[in-house]
């Protein structure tokens, strides 16, 4: 039987390389594709676009004083997580690394038909666009660590919590 060829396209965050890390430990190595992060002020425009003022303010609010104490009085367990765990969040070789500016340009596509995988491996990318999707010829894993689609964003379990939402 011909081994599987895996695919991660990822941002450059802790998360994606602890996810790659792990899958090289049970599988070897294989290529990452990681997206360059969209401008911040491009990301507040379209998140205005979309859900509104009121709502970003909020988000703009947490990104500065509640995150970051939260990491603070949590950085501690995360560690210990990570020890006991075993998540090693380095990033890999270069010679398996490629950057694009986004996962949805013609540079993506090439890539992702010169790997030709049997598995795609999504986490903390924009969004798949239809083009995208139409280029990858096998199974999509997409990772999120949102509530979606009630709470978007990465910190969609905090503001479920806050609102005492169980459903989503």
């Amino acid at each position: 039987m011909a081994e599987q060829k895996i695919l991660l396209l990822g941002g450059d965050n802790p998360t994606t390389w602890i996810i790659y890390n792990e899958l090289v430990s049970q599988f070897g190595l294989f290529p990452v594709i990681i997206e360059a992060s969209m401008p911040r002020s491009t990301l507040i425009k379209n998140r205005i676009r979309k859900i509104g003022l009121a709502r970003v303010l909020s988000q703009i609010g947490f990104a500065i004083w509640i995150r970051p104490l939260l990491f603070w009085r949590e950085r501690k367990r995360i560690a210990f997580l990570q020890r006991k765990f075993g998540m090693e969040n380095h990033r890999p070789h270069n010679s398996v690394t490629h950057h694009v500016k986004s996962v949805n340009d013609t540079n993506c596509h090439a890539l992702i038909e010169e790997f030709e995988p049997d598995l795609v491996i999504v986490n903390g990318t924009r969004i798949l666009s239809k083009k995208t999707l139409a280029k990858i010829d096998a199974p999509v894993i997409n990772t999120h660590q949102g509530v979606t689609p009630g709470y978007r964003g990465a910190h969609g379990a905090y503001w479920a919590l806050v609102q005492n939402d169980k459903t989503n």
